[in-house]
């Protein structure tokens, strides 16, 4: 147990009775050793015990059977939980994945200090790429997927694809182009070479996405085609979903509002088909902005109140910002700009814990919503309510964004 960086209970029994402690958990606690949790039935122990326990194994063998241990069970947990993330339990294992974090970089640690563990730290560094995205640990998760990355160099190719694409991801939530089009084109030829459609498939959407944000439409377009024929061709729901609103972002840049409806409700009929909501939000998102740009500022209130519901459910920081620039429009055009303002500063400020930056293709729109919100509010008004919006927690944001819907 001196292993545990953090609360342990009766999920993690496989590893716990491997350290044939299970039936002193009771006898512990009675001493205030270990100090439970009701709420959760999961136990902590006590840090100068747990530290004096982690003494006791002054011999190396020993204390690397124990560590080694303790990385293999958490890579497990991460490879159990990664199917789960994007479905019906995604709130359940999110949470799990959360609780469970100290340990998850306990874990990565001892797989970074020592090589010999490395398909251990590859797989659960891949694996935990799509928590680290959802709940916006952005740059705690670059720093590990580049060394996973950086030490596949060599490795099997199938391994080389997981790492690339794995930090390619989390290198594009944060508008490092450079980078994250590097990675995606080495996952994309390693792909095409191992014949995994569906790696390539996700590659081209993704880049896709890129293109758009750089306003490439026609790369983008054909980009985008060439992914969903592909993921139409194997039957990947949650695939044709995320490209779809690929091709309604392309629409929507043309005015093309008809067909970027369709679009982002054929993602969202998929995504609640799948029991997806992290991806059911970026879609009410879309559609929210889209009702906007239609003068529909009452249907555009019903999205962004569903998706600042279910983003606030399952603590999606990732999707927050944009949710709450169009929650700031909202607030504009119903005459609420010392709201819209502090909406705007709240979301620069998530974006700036996540490392992220307004992307390029809504700068307009974002500057303009900006320069019109500030110009509604009398002199002094807008900088002191812009000091209130940076000063908000993600929590206090939320609920100043429902007051809106």
């Amino acid at each position: 147990m001196s292993s545990w960086r953090s609360a342990f209970g009766s999920e993690d029994a496989g590893i716990i009775d491997s350290f044939e402690v299970c039936e002193l958990l009771a006898t512990l606690a009675d001493k205030s050793l270990v100090v439970p949790d009701q709420s959760t039935g999961r136990y902590r122990l006590i840090e100068t015990v747990r530290q004096y326990a982690g003494h006791q194994l002054a011999d190396r063998e020993e204390r690397e059977m124990w560590s080694g241990r303790h990385l293999a069970y958490f890579q497990m947990l991460a490879v159990e939980a990664k199917p789960h993330l994007a479905g019906a339990e995604q709130q359940v294992w999110l949470d799990r994945l959360e609780s469970e974090h100290e340990n998850l970089r306990a874990a990565l640690m001892r797989g970074r200090d020592d090589e010999r563990w490395d398909p251990q730290f590859f797989e659960l560094a891949n694996a935990l790429t799509w928590f680290w995205y959802l709940r916006g640990h952005w740059s705690e998760g670059r720093d590990w997927l580049d060394l996973a990355e950086t030490r596949s160099r060599g490795m099997a190719e199938n391994i080389r694809l997981r790492t690339a694409y794995s930090a390619a991801v989390l290198a594009h939530a944060q508008t490092d182009y450079d980078a994250a089009i590097r990675h995606y084109n080495t996952s994309l030829q390693i792909a095409r070479e191992l014949g995994d459609d569906s790696t390539v498939a996700w590659c081209l959407g993704n880049l896709a996405i890129i293109s758009l944000e750089m306003n490439d439409r026609t790369l983008c377009e054909d980009r985008a085609e060439e992914s969903i024929a592909l993921f139409r061709r194997i039957g990947d729901g949650t695939g044709i979903a995320a490209v779809s609103t690929v091709l309604g972002e392309i629409a929507y840049a043309r005015e093309d509002y008809l067909s970027a409806h369709a679009h982002f409700t054929e993602g969202l009929k998929l995504s609640r088909g799948l029991q997806d909501r992290a991806g059911a939000t970026r879609m009410l998102s879309a559609l929210g902005t889209l009702a906007l740009k239609q003068d529909d500022a009452a249907l555009a209130g019903l999205y962004l109140r569903e998706a600042i519901i279910t983003a606030r459910d399952l603590h999606l920081r990732s999707r927050l910002p944009d949710i709450l620039d169009s929650c700031a429009h909202l607030s504009l055009i119903r005459s609420r700009p010392e709201q819209s303002a502090r909406l705007l500063a709240a979301a620069q400020s998530i974006r700036h814990g996540l490392g992220a930056s307004v992307l390029p293709y809504n700068r307009p729109d974002h500057d303009r919503i900006l320069r019109e919100t500030e110009a509604a509010l009398a002199d002094g008004d807008f900088p002191q309510a812009w000091q209130t919006g940076l000063a908000m927690t993600m929590e206090q944001a939320i609920e100043l964004a429902l007051d809106v819907g």
